[in-house]
């Protein structure tokens, strides 16, 4: 399997780029949305919910393989903080004059399980292909 080796550089690179995301994320989900802002899809915020966390799960999971491996564990242990953000987030939106919804929160959760999902498979894999 091709793996990519990281530099110092490259690695710090990585964890500004993932908190800089985050920031990022955090504050477009704050933000108050122009009545005349419409997707062109039906439910289209919700995929980009979707969207939103799993970059988020993805991008915060080759930090991880960075600093000391990535393991199921700690997968589970960051999807868990990441779910509590999502939450956290939803409960604070309407202080922005946004809505809090269940559905957001729901499509936030689909992005992180399914990038959760990938990643696991790939670290089974990945130890699979060590103990051979």
């Amino acid at each position: 399997m091709f793996r990519f080796r990281f530099s110092f550089r490259s690695a710090a690179a990585l964890r500004v780029l993932w908190l800089i995301y985050w920031v990022g994320m955090a504050a477009a989900m704050h933000m108050p949305v122009p009545e005349r802002m419409h997707l062109p899809v039906a439910g289209g915020d919700k995929i980009l919910h979707c969207l939103m966390y799993f970059l988020l799960t993805m991008l915060g999971a080759r930090v991880l393989m960075l600093r000391g491996g990535l393991t199921n564990r700690r997968l589970a242990m960051w999807g868990a903080v990441y779910l509590a953000y999502a939450a956290l987030d939803e409960t604070l939106q309407p202080l922005t004059g946004r809505s809090a919804s269940v559905n957001d929160w729901l499509a936030d959760a689909t992005g992180i399980v399914l990038a959760s999902s990938i990643l696991s498979t790939q670290t089974a894999r990945s130890d699979n292909m060590e103990g051979s």
